[in-house]
């Protein structure tokens, strides 16, 4: 995904509206109602600049009433792709959906390029501390 930023102004968004869970299509991580622990969720991707630092913004928000459940802020400003990670906890009531916000660029023109996205969801094993990543959601 490549973002190109011509102005300083503002910020650019991106909607993940369709994801894969196995083989079924999502429009939503929806609400999981067997259990009540808090979701694990993991963003991970690399991400590299140019011309200009971004500053790239993963909020994780509840789908019904549009309030942020958690947002995490990584700046961009490598020409070397650099990996990324953020990490976010869900109510199992909620239905849930992430959004990439570029914002406060350093200078214009320049470009923020996103590759190898993927969304986990994270189980805790019975047996202890350990944690499982399971079931991934492959953003579109």
């Amino acid at each position: 995904m490549s973002i190109d930023r011509e102005s300083k102004e503002g910020r650019y968004e991106v909607y993940l509206r369709s994801y894969e869970v196995g083989t079924q299509k999502c429009q939503f991580i929806s609400k999981d109602l067997t259990g009540d622990r808090p979701r694990m969720c993991r963003v991970a991707c690399e991400a590299l600049a140019i011309n200009g630092k971004h500053t790239l913004r993963f909020v994780m928000r509840n789908r019904e009433t549009v309030k942020w459940i958690r947002h995490e802020i990584r700046q961009v400003s490598s020409q070397d792709w650099c990996r990324l990670e953020a990490n976010f906890e869900i109510s199992p009531l909620d239905d849930a959906e992430l959004l990439l916000s570029d914002e406060d660029v350093s200078k214009t023109p320049s470009s923020l390029q996103i590759r190898r996205f993927v969304l986990a969801k994270k189980y805790l094993m019975r047996a202890g501390t350990e944690h499982l990543w399971l079931r991934h959601y492959f953003a579109h």
